[in-house]
């Protein structure tokens, strides 16, 4: 879980392999960023100051900053990150919910 929140990955290392579902080894084929999250625990994250700096340049119009008012870039600036956030975790929750259905549907044949 924290590799999937983190890079958006099954595994990082030695080579990357993408969320896939477990039993048909067939990733899943959502929308995700290819950016870095900073996670608390993970060795291979990010330093936070090093995510939001990437998180930042990576919008569009980061370099408009002295072209409006300074409360309105940082609402816009803030949104674009928590569009990120949002394709991200929108992903691990399809990867986390197509891994345990099997799970839930036994649970439901075992106890009718």
């Amino acid at each position: 879980l924290p590799n999937a929140l983190a890079f958006g990955l099954q595994e990082v290392h030695p080579d990357p392999e993408p969320l896939k579902d477990l039993d048909d080894d067939v990733p899943i084929d959502m929308p995700d960023t290819s950016l870095e999250f900073s996670l608390a625990g993970v060795l291979l994250s990010p330093s936070r100051e090093a995510a939001l700096l990437v998180l930042s340049h990576g919008w569009g119009d980061y370099g408009s900053r002295h072209h409006m008012p300074e409360d309105l870039w940082i609402e816009k600036l803030l949104t674009h990150i928590d569009n990120l956030v949002n394709l991200c975790v929108a992903h691990v929750r399809e990867w986390i919910s197509s891994n345990v259905a099997r799970f839930q549907c036994g649970q439901a044949l075992t106890s009718s």
